[in-house]
């Protein structure tokens, strides 16, 4: 009998210690996809619009649930099959370290960090998390490439990038500070 509420003493506590390091996290979006934050590169001369369909209450227009919002072309609820539009981004990471990528495109997608390796995915109903590590300290760019595959049908594009802030401006002393400029910790 002592041996069993032990172990569940013990279950109880590393449930709370579990519990407890979730809810220190900081989860900071730092780029949420949106009409205002994005442009299409390819091919030139389109605007980003907010995908009418997608964004439609009842058809997940909170999918990540985080703010993004899914893009498109302004207008209509659908495009030609195999038409693919390349979306670029810019935003700024005053914090170094892991960060995520969580996508899907209405079909397919492949989004590149900074020049990195390709994230790819093919699925519009599955959320995607791809780890950035690391992330710069300063401006990162994003490139999504995406395409529509179906005939006549809506095409979208839903994105986020998400970090935990909270090692982030721990500095070991009273007698240095955070510089957002560095992302170090510097002598005051």
């Amino acid at each position: 009998v002592i041996w069993i509420i032990y172990k569940i003493k013990m279950k109880t506590l590393l449930l709370l210690a579990l519990l407890c390091s979730l809810a220190l996290q900081q989860q900071v979006v730092l780029l949420a996809s949106s009409t205002t934050n994005t442009i299409i590169t390819f091919p030139t001369g389109l605007t980003v619009g907010s995908d009418n369909y997608h964004n439609a209450v009842g058809n997940q227009p909170n999918y990540l649930g985080n703010g993004a919002q899914w893009i498109w072309l302004p207008g209509g609820s659908s495009w030609p099959h195999g038409q693919t539009l390349t979306f670029q981004t810019q935003f700024y990471a005053d914090c170094n370290g892991i960060a995520n990528l969580t996508i899907t495109a209405d079909n397919t997608f492949s989004a590149a960090l900074n020049g990195g390796a390709p994230m790819t995915g093919n699925d519009w109903m599955k959320k995607y998390t791809f780890t950035l590590n690391p992330l710069k300290c300063g401006v990162n760019i994003l490139v999504i490439n995406a395409t529509n595959l179906n005939d006549n049908s809506p095409a979208a594009l839903i994105f986020s990038v998400t970090q935990d802030q909270s090692t982030c401006y721990n500095c070991l002393t009273r007698l240095a500070s955070f510089n957002r400029q560095t992302c170090q910790c510097e002598c005051n």
